[in-house]
């Protein structure tokens, strides 16, 4: 389970958990504010063994672990964690976990908590968790300042997307001709959201950006599979070509997409990262800016390799 923000990384391998990158704000949570350069264990009190979801924002990190426990660290609410470590949420029963560009959100309880500098500006404070006045919540997908909520039936966005919402607006899913029985998966951006739809036997893009209108977007091969991060403002999609490559591609706020590079490597998995993307193969690890793909190590060896990269410093296999 690797997770990379823009500035620093996690990675749950077995029993070990490791940390490497920037550090100013204690974000890796080893009691320290020095930049990490190698992949180093960190000195958590939980078992690694229990932890079930990595998020990682600008300056933090979140952690759930199977007791239904959340552990933060770094800058959440403009003070840093003391000590620098993973301190213990006060929000328990939690069955979700998501990360905007500088916030954190939950799910406890079928309700959905918020805190951070993210959402400010939205609810007036930082230092304290916000409870989102939407029920019987089933799932939560975070962007730069907003929080899309799914309640089952119903799809919400909560924060700054377009223009500020104090009270969560409801998405009109009758004007896009589908309910939430056909969303097959919803990812967000900074400024987007992508809705994947199965309809009448056809997967169907649905995408927006800053507020705009959804708009269905056509493209030639199938299998979509879409990757992204909350602090860049475009998303990766990997589409199936008929010669067996894959096709990398990048939707953006101009609803189309374009190509980036094609792979002949089949592609497992995306870490969707602002300095560039990487690829996990069934026996690499390809690291991938918007021009091409470098092999980075080989022989998929439980990420025993280490290897420079822009701003993060390292990227592992």
């Amino acid at each position: 389970m690797l997770l990379a923000s823009s500035y620093h990384n996690l990675l749950l391998r077995g029993n070990e958990f490791l940390g490497w990158g920037k550090n100013e704000q204690g974000q890796l949570g080893m009691f320290h504010t020095r930049c990490v350069t190698v992949p180093t264990s960190i000195p958590i009190l939980f078992n690694p063994l229990s932890i079930t979801s990595i998020k990682c924002h600008k300056y933090g990190s979140l952690v759930l672990t199977d007791g239904g426990i959340a552990y933060e660290s770094g800058i959440i609410y403009n003070v840093k964690c003391e000590l620098y470590e993973f301190k213990k949420c006060e929000v328990e029963n939690i069955t979700k976990i998501e990360c905007g560009s500088n916030f954190n959100a939950i799910i406890s309880n079928n309700h959905v908590f918020c805190w951070g500098q993210g959402i400010f500006d939205i609810v007036g404070y930082r230092d304290t968790y916000h409870k989102i006045p939407v029920e019987f919540v089933q799932n939560i997908y975070c962007g730069g300042s907003f929080v899309l909520i799914s309640t089952g039936n119903a799809l919400w966005i909560w924060g700054r997307y377009g223009s500020t919402t104090v009270d969560p607006l409801q998405i009109d899913l009758i004007k896009l001709h589908f309910n939430t029985e056909n969303i097959t998966d919803i990812k967000c951006c900074c400024d987007g959201i992508i809705i994947i739809v199965e309809k009448n036997g056809k997967t169907i893009i649905y995408a927006s950006f800053d507020g705009s209108l959804f708009q269905n977007i056509d493209y030639d091969y199938t299998n979509p599979k879409i990757f992204s991060n909350p602090i860049d403002n475009f998303f990766t999609i990997l589409l199936d070509m008929p010669d067996g490559n894959t096709f990398i591609g990048k939707i953006d706020d101009s609803l189309t997409i374009s190509k980036m590079y094609i792979s002949e490597q089949t592609i497992l998995d995306v870490v969707a990262s602002p300095i560039g993307n990487y690829y996990l193969t069934n026996s690499k690890l390809l690291c991938g800016s918007k021009e091409n793909l470098v092999v980075h190590a080989y022989n998929n060896a439980m990420f025993p390799y280490y290897v420079k990269s822009a701003r993060s410093n390292i990227v592992m296999e």
